[in-house]
């Protein structure tokens, strides 16, 4: 028997060991859902019809914080494909604001 093959022996009983032992939630399956599609009485709306809620961010704060809340606009757009308005004012942005 060459050695590679006895290497190769070896490790497949270990490759399935790991395999069995990974954790069941590891692709969330059974998770109680936190995004819903629909409107809830007392839940908080990212986009309803065509109107997205703002996002609000400092521009004073640190610049990773002001990038961040940058993506979240661009993600926001990217899976509603509805642009919500990027403000460094907190003013005048009503009730419904994603505050970073």
């Amino acid at each position: 028997m060459s050695l590679k093959a006895t290497a190769l022996g070896r490790s497949v009983p270990l490759i399935i060991l790991c395999l069995l032992t990974l954790p069941c939630n590891g692709f969330a399956l059974g998770q109680v859902p936190y995004v819903q599609g629909i409107y809830v009485q007392g839940g908080f709306t990212i986009v309803q019809g065509k109107m997205a809620a703002p996002v609000y961010v400092d521009s004073n704060d640190y610049a990773g914080v002001v990038r961040a809340a940058a993506d979240l606009q661009a993600d926001i757009a990217r899976v509603t494909s509805c642009t919500p308005a990027l403000s460094h004012d907190e003013k005048g942005f009503g009730g419904n604001a994603i505050i970073v």
